[in-house]
């Protein structure tokens, strides 16, 4: 179940669900709208958008942090600039000052998990800003459960993905149960006997797990200087194999 959406950098972001069955037994098949026809097409400039009763929570930023979770308001603040903003007189900057700190975030958490999660966020990198590494994320997580850094989670405790924009080109970076780790071990050596992973390298040994990439192919570059519409979905969705192969073992 998706249970937190946790938004790193954003100017204002919109999020969407509906809720599915948890027994689907095989891969989801993807829907797509006509630009025209979407919730999007309805809200001129998000206008009203808030309203729509499809809609979990959206935010233009323009009560200042109202309806999010968590602000971490030592990096966070309201800009109130209306040129600058995308729409409406207000956005969000986030400000990451070198030597001093990696940035921040502000954080919103459903109040019920839900199967499938649809948002979009509007983003604007400054001319001169650094690639941020980690931006927005969208994560499920168990009660009690905080998803570390360089750890697998296991199948029911955790999952989470990351939209964001390392070196100009946008990924997913993503933890789930069968994602792969630094070393994965492999049969084959090296010239000197060294064991190999199945991809080749040499393995070290040490097993840590951190975000597996997702890229999408022959992606523009990203633009800086100018507000960015980005769209993402998140559908959870159990696998009948192996909840078979559980249920025997």
């Amino acid at each position: 179940m998706l249970t937190t959406l946790v938004a790193h950098g954003i100017a204002t972001l919109a999020a969407l669900a509906s809720l599915q069955s948890s027994s689907t037994s095989s891969a989801p098949t993807l829907e797509t709208k006509s630009p025209r026809t979407g919730l999007a097409a309805r809200y001129t400039n998000d206008a009203e958008l808030a309203r729509d009763p499809a809609v979990l929570f959206a935010s233009g930023f323009e009560r200042v942090f109202e309806g999010w979770s968590r602000t971490n308001t030592n990096v966070c603040a309201i800009d109130t600039d209306a040129t600058l903003a995308h729409s409406g007189g207000a956005c969000l900057r986030i400000t990451a000052t070198r030597g001093v700190d990696t940035g921040g975030e502000t954080t919103w958490k459903l109040a019920k998990g839900v199967d499938e999660l649809y948002l979009r966020f509007y983003c604007r990198f400054a001319a001169d800003a650094c690639w941020p590494h980690h931006f927005v994320k969208v994560r499920a997580l168990a009660p009690g459960w905080d998803g570390p850094a360089g750890v697998a989670p296991p199948g029911d405790k955790g999952f989470w993905t990351g939209i964001e924009p390392l070196r100009g080109a946008w990924r997913f970076y993503t933890y789930w149960h069968q994602m792969r780790g630094w070393n994965n071990p492999s049969d084959a050596v090296g010239p000197k006997g060294e064991p190999l992973n199945d991809d080749g390298t040499p393995n070290t040994g040490a097993n840590d797990f951190y975000g597996n990439t997702f890229q999408p192919p022959e992606q523009p570059a990203i633009p800086r200087a100018t507000w960015i519409c980005v769209e993402a979905m998140v559908r959870a969705y159990v696998d009948v194999y192996d909840s078979l192969r559980a249920r025997r073992s």
